[in-house]
């Protein structure tokens, strides 16, 4: 049990990692200062001073752009179904083209025989990009085999690009091109070497064109296709709202897919397929009034303008074929790294001496020691402020 004179270990270097600041907080549950230091501090009461210190230090003017933040996603039509077939109540849609449906999304399927194939809503079906089981990584320098359980079906002469993800470290994750070295292994360039995997993850196609999804009952086989609309992206009926399913790039944050809820602010929209042209922000009232639904003016073509509804981003006119759209802004802070000790602190290493400093400014008010808390806080300050420059 800490004295109030016993000092906390910070770790021997001034890199504050994930690791040291984590290890710094383990210490604070054994630290007793002050009045009626009787007992250790609760861990929900340490735990409340971090996210109030964390999310002080992200709210403050610092001028830091760690959260800016590229969004892209495909604004998809509506996409002819070229085979669907189906093994128990799994269905497996096949297409003539990569059909840009995020993994998790909600895909709306009409107009297949027999009709349990097709949705009801566009909550009914949540597709599943078709993926492989990891069974180990190696590395020589930057270059990593990666070998399948089972046979992973990629062509040697003309290998997918693929996705991998959930494998630890996470310097393994991403999209990479691929050489095939065999029916269950290939080789791809790492960005740097990593040290040997702790956790495995999966392996799919990045620009897949298929998916599977869950039938409530087993059917027969398919005597009329249909069509599937990206239930992630268009929320009414008329195919003009697009919502969720943003592919995070920013660099120096983790790669997920998430919606549009991640986004804090907006500042801009981009048609990244016809040259970069910049929509131009339109009231979703105003919109309305040029493009009312079911009009003579209501005509697919090239989207100009976006416009905010609710949990939805507009395009406007109602988009004619598939565009990739990239919208910029400030996403929001992440807290997931408070519960889950593999994901490092969603602030920059230049916050973690500011974060630790309020931290103990908290710690030593909650134990009423106001002189060693007013240290802290005026550390704190002068932290923020060096770094806001």
């Amino acid at each position: 049990m800490a004295s109030p004179n016993t000092a906390i270990n910070f770790g021997t270097s001034r890199d504050l990692t994930t690791n040291i600041v984590l290890s710094f907080v383990a210490q604070l549950l054994d630290f007793d200062i002050g009045i009626g230091a009787s007992s250790d501090i609760p861990t929900d009461v340490v735990e409340g001073f971090i996210r109030e210190g964390f999310e002080k230090i992200v709210m403050a003017d610092t001028g830091w752009p760690y959260y800016q933040a590229s969004y892209v996603f495909n604004a998809t039509p509506t996409l002819d179904i070229q085979t669907l077939t189906s093994v128990g109540t799994t269905a497996t849609a096949t297409f003539d083209q990569p059909h840009g449906f995020p993994d998790g999304s909600k895909v709306q399927i009409s107009e297949v025989v027999p009709t349990g194939y097709n949705s009801q809503s566009v909550d009914d079906y949540n597709i599943a990009i078709p993926s492989f089981t990891i069974s180990s990584i190696t590395t020589v320098g930057t270059t990593a085999t990666l070998t399948t359980v089972g046979a992973h079906g990629y062509s040697a002469t003309n290998p997918p690009q693929v996705f991998i993800k959930n494998v630890l470290p996470r310097g393994y994750n991403g999209t990479y091109d691929i050489s095939v070295t065999g029916a269950s292994t290939f080789t791809y360039t790492l960005a740097e070497a990593q040290s040997a995997t702790t956790t495995l993850g999966t392996v799919q196609d990045a620009n897949p064109i298929n998916f599977t999804y869950t039938l409530a009952s087993p059917l027969g086989t398919v005597t009329a296709l249909g069509s599937a609309d990206s239930g992630s992206a268009v929320l009414d009926t008329d195919g003009r709202g697009y919502n969720a399913n943003f592919l995070i790039t920013t660099a120096g944050t983790l790669s997920y897919v998430t919606s549009i809820d991640s986004i804090a602010k907006i500042t801009n929209c981009v048609n990244v397929t016809n040259m970069g042209n910049q929509l131009i922000y339109i009231d979703n009232y105003r919109a309305e009034q040029v493009w009312p639904v079911n009009s003579d003016n209501d005509i697919p073509g090239i989207p100009a303008y976006w416009s905010l509804w609710g949990n939805a981003i507009n395009l406007w006119p109602k988009p004619d074929s598939l565009y990739q759209i990239q919208v910029m802004g400030y996403r929001r802070f992440s807290l997931f790294w408070l519960s889950d000790t593999t994901l490092p602190i969603d602030i920059d290493p230049e916050f973690h001496m500011p974060l630790m400093n309020y931290v103990l400014a908290r710690v030593f008010q909650f134990q009423e020691g106001s002189y060693m808390a007013a240290i802290y806080l005026n550390n704190y300050e002068l932290l923020v402020e060096m770094t806001s420059r």
